[in-house]
């Protein structure tokens, strides 16, 4: 799950929340290289969160909410648009 999050100044960072595969724990730094090597520096989160477990609406949608919540960001936090 991609999201954005608001800085102080009102700008956004990229953040990814990702559940690995069972395997080797995955490097966010790999995954961040992944990103600018396929799709440029402006879409490379910032941050790269993996959880254990993706939280999940009834209809089987990540739940952005829960994830805010599990990852210890705020509501204002949250950029929506």
């Amino acid at each position: 799950m991609v999201f954005g999050v608001r800085r102080p100044d009102d700008a956004e960072d990229i953040h990814a929340a990702v559940v690995p595969a069972p395997g080797p724990h995955p490097d966010p730094a790999a995954i961040q290289d992944f990103v600018t090597a396929h799709q440029g520096p402006l879409h490379t989160p910032s941050t790269v969160h993996v959880l254990t477990e993706m939280p999940l609406t009834p209809v089987g949608k990540p739940d952005r909410p829960r994830v805010l919540a599990r990852l210890g960001l705020t509501d204002e936090n949250f950029a929506t648009s």
